[in-house]
């Protein structure tokens, strides 16, 4: 995927002498035979640069984003507080590169969770579904719970995994339920318990 169309040498340099302001210092620019001039072949010397620029700025457009990126894979993990709690550095260093991606992208879907609706989003990205009780009325509250439990997130872990919602994320089957566990019991509200079942 390319921001900028990277124009031929010869397209920049013409450019550059398009340019060029009138008069006789620049006249040199401006002749039929401008191939032959001194100011032309200045303006042929730094199409290349204009040309190294552009293909830079193209890459550079390419790397900012956290699903493709790879040039700037350990600069977006430190903007997102990775490693932590959930994402150790035990478990990066046990992960592919394109695990490292996704860990990235649904870091960054986990922020600002604050709604039923964002919880079950949230799972819906790891391809799990989630849902949440009022009080303690989830369906098998684990034995021994607190009696002020005010609410109970339930993670159903279905044997098949699939992939709900349009990110550019694919964790299929090989997603890890502690992970989602780990990201759910960070995100909810104190007065909150995070249960997983199989359902």
């Amino acid at each position: 995927m390319s921001l900028f169309f990277v124009p031929l040498l010869k397209d920049f340099t013409d450019s550059l002498v398009r340019y060029m302001p009138g008069g006789k210092l620049f006249q040199g620019f401006r002749t039929d035979s401008t191939e032959a001039t001194n100011t032309y072949l200045f303006a042929k010397g730094l199409a290349p640069t204009l040309q190294t620029v552009t293909l830079f700025l193209n890459e550079y457009h390419n790397q900012i984003y956290p699903d493709t990126t790879v040039s700037f894979l350990e600069e977006w993990e430190n903007a997102l507080g990775i490693p932590d709690t959930c994402f150790t550095q035990t478990l990066l260093e046990a992960s592919t590169y394109d695990e490292r991606l996704d860990y990235m992208v649904a870091k960054l879907v986990s922020m600002n969770v604050q709604t039923v609706q964002d919880f079950q989003d949230l799972a819906g990205v790891f391809g799990l579904s989630a849902t949440v009780y009022a009080g303690d009325d989830a369906p098998t509250p684990p034995p021994g719970s607190a009696t002020d439990i005010r609410c109970t997130i339930v993670i159903d872990v279905a044997e098949t995994l699939t992939f709900t919602y349009t990110f550019p994320i694919q964790f299929g089957g090989g997603v890890n339920q502690s992970l989602v566990e780990c990201l759910f019991e960070n995100l909810k509200p104190a007065n909150c318990r995070v249960v997983s079942q199989n359902p």
